[in-house]
């Protein structure tokens, strides 16, 4: 009886796994990296939701101070009211024992995805609970773009749903809510 390996079904063996580590490791950080970033002043993490200018610059100022989508290169796409869309090109590193991109990866894409819509509406947000379902793999070398749009608001929480696309094809639908922060009390106004 002949033992079968994940080579004979083309899955990439633990050889080439590390091989690929050794890689990763003696390639140079990324060109975009938040370690001379100045901190967003707390007043200006707000804007107007009616003056889209302003919400495009929010929107790009937040991206500027987050360190996760910069490391995995997400970037900001179309930006709308209640609506955004950014996308991320899937490298080796992403890969998972399949040699598709890990489903984490995509989860983080909506997930971002899912606070820049939100802070359309003027104020930054934090998830509360999400959601996602995978329909098609993504590989390595594809752009991933993801889609969030705002279905309902209530209170200082939204919901919205995420389509990500690759070449054509949906691969995960994730639905979130996010919230916005209580304004800490050294910041309210009298």
């Amino acid at each position: 009886m002949r033992h079968v390996t994940g080579a004979d079904h083309g899955i990439p063996t633990p050889r080439v796994f590390s091989d690929l580590t050794a890689r990763l490791r003696a390639q140079p950080p990324p060109a975009r990296t938040v370690a001379d970033r100045a901190p967003i002043p707390k007043d200006a993490m707000y804007a107007d939701p009616s003056d889209m200018t302003a919400i495009r610059e929010l929107l790009h100022d937040i991206l500027r101070q987050d360190p996760a989508p910069l490391h995995l290169g997400i970037e900001l796409g179309e930006i709308e009211q209640g609506r955004v869309s950014m996308s991320m090109t899937v490298s080796d590193f992403m890969a998972n024992g399949h040699g598709i991109c890990h489903g984490g990866y995509l989860f983080t894409l909506a997930d971002t995805t899912l606070a820049y819509c939100c802070a359309t509406a003027g104020a930054p947000i934090v998830t509360r609970n999400a959601e996602i379902t995978f329909t098609a793999p993504a590989h390595t070398g594809q752009t991933v773009t993801a889609t969030a749009t705002r279905r309902v608001s209530f209170g200082r929480n939204q919901i919205c749903d995420v389509v990500l696309e690759s070449d054509g094809r949906v691969v995960a639908y994730f639905t979130g809510q996010g919230t916005t922060p209580p304004t800490p009390k050294t910041q309210v106004q009298a």
